[in-house]
């Protein structure tokens, strides 16, 4: 995977979604998102370069949980499609209400996937995590908790802003220690490991004052590096192995690390199904 994209070695996906929302009569407040799933551009798209639209209509229901997807107009792959219903199946709503009453409703959703060539982002962020770590080690306790602050907003906006699956882990690896970086590297190819920018952060600031919510970041990056390679399509025997690979060293990663971390809670299964039942739809 090191192969037919180095051209495009830092890549910016451009996610853009717009709304049309079915509101019939007066007094009626549309839904709103509260909360958007992280996304990252299909690996097999991003190989073969595929770019397009995906129009889909969502049923949200009361309690602003998607319950059905159906797509109005296809991008022309399946691949887009499926990481569209995906994502969309994942955004949490406020629910749609009709005279202050949550009800249902329903709401147009294009997810458009566009692949534009985007440098300053990745090196900006590369520079200034540089500079942060020279810093923190030279200042007194309460502007080291200033920087360790401003280092964790700096890897969260990495995470949810860069969605370049393919070259994830090669600005990963400029990031995080090079002893975490060497045990991973021959694993992480071509699928995200973001999990290990949260585990890098703990190691290197054990004495941060809000430990706890560096841990629920790292579960919460699990799920989505989980997700993201279980949804990856493996036709080949190859890939089926290295996915099996990379899940099950993760796993061990769990337990050997974090054994108060219930595995049932990161939900292994449970997200290869949820894709495997938005590709049925």
């Amino acid at each position: 995977m090191k192969r037919l994209i180095l051209f495009v070695l830092f890549v910016l996906i451009i996610v853009s979604c717009s709304s049309k929302i079915d509101k019939t009569t007066k007094g009626f407040t549309p839904p709103s998102v509260l909360k958007q799933p992280r996304f990252l551009y299909p690996k097999v798209a991003q190989e073969k370069a595929l770019e397009g639209s995906t129009k889909l209509l969502l049923s949200i229901n009361k309690e602003g949980i998607v319950e059905e997807i159906l797509i109005v107009k296809s991008s022309g792959y399946d691949v887009l499609d499926s990481a569209a219903m995906e994502y969309c199946r994942n955004i949490l709503f406020s629910p749609a209400k009709r005279d202050g009453k949550p009800v249902n409703s329903r709401m147009e959703w294009v997810v458009k996937f566009n692949i534009t060539e985007q440098n300053w982002v990745v090196d900006n962020y590369l520079l200034e995590i540089s500079n942060l770590y020279r810093q923190v080690d030279l200042v007194d306790v309460g502007e080291k908790l200033v920087l360790q602050r401003e280092i964790l907003k700096k890897h969260n906006e990495f995470v949810q802003n860069f969605r370049d699956a393919l070259n994830f882990n090669k600005v990963l690896s400029q990031v995080i220690s090079p002893e975490i970086s060497k045990q991973w590297q021959k694993d992480w190819d071509g699928w995200p490991l973001s999990f290990l920018l949260y585990y890098d952060f703990i190691k290197r600031f054990p004495d941060y004052d809000s430990i706890h919510v560096v841990k629920n970041l790292l579960i919460n990056s699990l799920k989505s590096d989980i997700q993201y390679i279980k949804s990856t399509q493996a036709i080949e025997p190859k890939i089926k192995h290295e996915k099996e690979k990379i899940l099950n060293k993760i796993k061990i990663f769990i337990s050997n690390n974090y054994p108060d971390i219930i595995l049932k809670e990161i939900d292994f299964e449970a997200n290869i199904n949820s894709f495997y039942l938005s590709k049925s739809n």
